[in-house]
């Protein structure tokens, strides 16, 4: 078993993201072998498919003013779509340009780094959109494509949100993006997975703002000596 094969190498197992059903089986199973450390960095954020594709009710408030002055702002000039196959060229130009945008806002080597791995998995997903069985959106304003949201179905009850690009920080694109993902994409899924915010501050306050119904906590289980 793991243990085992870790132990002829003279190391210790870590398991990292472990969920808490997960971290429950194997302390019950291997009791006292483990310490157990919440990671707050990788708790997934899990919203009600419902509230975010209507907006109703007074926890997002906030959020339905923001969806409707941007709708006001663009009124008519605003166009939705699906994405399909024949989108996809168009989406990686949209997406080196988004890049190319975010590394000259970016100063740092490390945040460098994260952006650069980032992109490159945005391009994966992209090439092979259909075969990975993904769905989205896109924005286009005045025939321009200004955004576009894309996830994947986890289960009968669950999709996961996985990119949600825009070029302008104009308020209300994001919440704009989200309703219609979550309207046009998620229909029978009762959740939306908004993933975790890896300890980014200004991500985790954004995330916030959606007031997930719950989180999915993760744990790291490092074996003592």
């Amino acid at each position: 078993n793991i243990l085992n094969d870790a132990h002829k190498y003279n190391a210790r197992v870590k398991f990292e993201t472990v969920t808490e059903n997960a971290k429950n089986l194997i302390a019950e199973l291997f009791p006292e072998k483990f310490s157990i450390e919440e990671n707050r960095d990788l708790a997934e954020y899990i919203c009600e498919t419902e509230k975010i594709s209507t907006y109703q009710g007074s926890e997002l408030s906030k959020k339905r003013r923001d969806f409707n002055k941007f709708t006001r702002d663009f009124n008519g000039r605003i166009t939705i779509k699906k994405i399909t196959d024949d989108d996809i060229n168009d989406l990686i130009n949209f997406q080196n340009e988004w890049y190319k945008l975010r590394s000259n806002e970016i100063h740092d080597e490390k945040n460098s780094g994260l952006l650069l791995h980032e992109n490159k998995g945005v391009m994966i997903l992209l090439k092979n959109f259909s075969k990975l069985g993904f769905t989205g959106i896109i924005l286009k304003i005045d025939g321009n494509i200004e955004g576009y949201s894309a996830g994947v179905k986890l289960s009968n009850d669950y999709m996961l949100l996985t990119v949600g690009v825009f070029l302008k920080k104009t308020r209300g694109i994001h919440a704009f993006l989200f309703h219609e993902f979550a309207r046009l994409c998620c229909n029978g899924f009762k959740y939306i997975n908004l993933e975790e915010d890896l300890g980014i501050l200004g991500l985790r306050e954004m995330k916030r703002r959606y007031k997930p119904k719950f989180l999915i906590n993760k744990f790291i289980l490092r074996e003592l000596n």
